[in-house]
């Protein structure tokens, strides 16, 4: 069936009226809308949707072809099976009680039978018919498509996310789709020549607390991205799965780096920035892949401690010469080779997600040794090195503390030392000012002594 068949079937059931009425915040306002009945087979998965997005991607970048091209039977069925098994045990619950109860709460779809809102709720009205049950699906028809692009296109995809972001019973979102789901919003409606949304209705749109979180996962996003690129599993958003947290600390310190704001305590040029974050995409591969035999105790919050996090002190970027050398140390893992996607999946029966996650296993586990190694060294370096350091860290922690009784700004720019008041009033208390002079004495005596024995 042609989708200009689709659209004739579901208008005229439009037509005929509908069953119920349901209220619905589209195009900036509250709509009361009808609820039809409409026959399984007119209705199309939406592979637009956030929620499967990733397999939409992985499957056009290994197979080599749109969704859009093939036959809709053989979308559908390929959808069905993604959703099916994204969520198998709610998924069985769900079954289990639109089996029994029917379908309850309706879904959305445009008036050539994609569905915008209830794609599992499709899937289960698509299974229940398998097993021999005439089911239609319980849905409201909007007058617009994807098709009509331009503000339609806009207004169907924020529907689409209030709904699903808004309704606590749905499967929640994995980690990731929120990510691509605001790419997609900053990249075609709002970081654009003439922009038809903002920050701010982004951030309502989502539920997200503040602008500067979203504009924050977006960053992010875009970062994960590149990851992709770098491993060379572009669009292979299953790779991102439980990585999130070594992503938002990477973005975060090689964003201040980049701005020149990072705690590291030496002269890096841009070619150290750069190489920072490539390593950082390095050591997540392996750290999210490698077996738990083959990785120790490098468990993720120690390798984030000496390298995700910015510090003057306490990371492998924070001193040149531990930093070059873990770079010398990893370079081993250039030569590892693994097997391409097309070849692990003409030898092996296995999805597009299971292929890249085979791939990267490989990878991970045939490095585990050159990264156990590296990263030992540089932890046992920085150890020493913060030994080494703390002498001057005791001056410098005692310069902290007595600034605390003055002007410190005044300090800093002129030299001038004002007291606090009332710093100097505790300080002068007749029960305490002839020991806090032996103190003081003391102080400049030591001050004094070092001063002379380093000129």
């Amino acid at each position: 069936m042609n989708i200009k068949t689709i659209e004739e079937k579901i208008k005229k059931i439009k037509e005929a009226g509908a069953i119920a009425t349901q209220q619905l915040y589209y195009k900036g306002k509250i709509r009361t809308l009808g609820i039809f009945e409409v026959p399984a087979e007119l209705l199309r998965f939406n592979y637009v949707n956030g929620r499967i997005g990733t397999e939409v991607k992985e499957f056009e970048r290994l197979k080599g072809e749109s969704l859009d091209q093939l036959p809709i039977e053989e979308v559908n069925e390929t959808i069905h099976n993604w959703i099916w098994k994204k969520s198998e045990n709610e998924n069985k619950k769900t079954l289990s009680d639109i089996r029994d109860k029917r379908q309850i709460v309706p879904g959305v779809i445009t008036r050539d039978g994609i569905v915008v809102d209830g794609n599992r709720r499709f899937m289960i009205t698509r299974k229940l018919n398998q097993e021999g049950l005439n089911r239609q699906f319980l849905t409201v028809i909007l007058e617009d498509t994807y098709e009509d692009g331009g503000d339609q296109e806009l207004q169907i995809k924020k529907l689409e996310t209030e709904i699903q972001l808004g309704q606590d019973e749905k499967v929640k979102y994995g980690a990731i789709e929120p990510y691509i789901k605001i790419m997609d919003f900053v990249d075609n409606y709002i970081d654009v020549e003439s922009p038809r949304m903002d920050y701010l209705e982004l951030s309502r749109l989502m539920g997200i607390k503040s602008v500067k979180e979203v504009e924050k996962k977006y960053r992010v996003g875009k970062v994960m991205m590149e990851y992709l690129e770098y491993i060379e599993f572009p669009d292979m958003f299953s790779r991102l799965g439980n990585t999130e947290d070594l992503f938002i600390n990477l973005e975060k310190t090689y964003g201040l780096y980049k701005a020149q704001k990072g705690a590291a305590g030496w002269q890096f040029d841009e070619n150290d920035i750069e190489n920072y974050k490539t390593c950082g995409f390095e050591i997540i591969r392996w750290n999210y892949n490698a077996s738990k035999n083959n990785k120790g105790d490098w468990e993720s919050k120690k390798i984030r401690d000496i390298y995700f996090i910015n510090s003057a002190s306490k990371t492998i970027f924070s001193n040149p010469k531990i930093w070059k050398d873990f770079q010398s140390n990893i370079e081993d893992i250039e030569d590892i080779e693994v097997p391409s996607l097309k070849e692990v999946s003409q030898t092996e029966s296995l999805s597009e997600a299971d292929t890249a996650k085979k791939i990267d296993k490989i990878w991970a586990d045939k490095t585990s040794a050159i990264f156990k190694r590296a990263l030992g060294s540089s932890l046992s370096r920085i150890k020493d090195k913060q030994n080494d350091n703390q002498p001057e860290q005791f001056i410098s922690d005692a310069l902290d503390k007595l600034e605390n009784l003055i002007n410190e700004d005044l300090f800093n720019s002129t030299g001038e030392v004002e007291f606090h008041e009332q710093s100097l009033k505790i300080l002068k208390n007749e029960d305490r000012i002839d020991n806090n002079y032996s103190n003081i004495n003391k102080v400049r005596k030591i001050a004094e002594t070092l001063k002379r024995l380093l000129n």
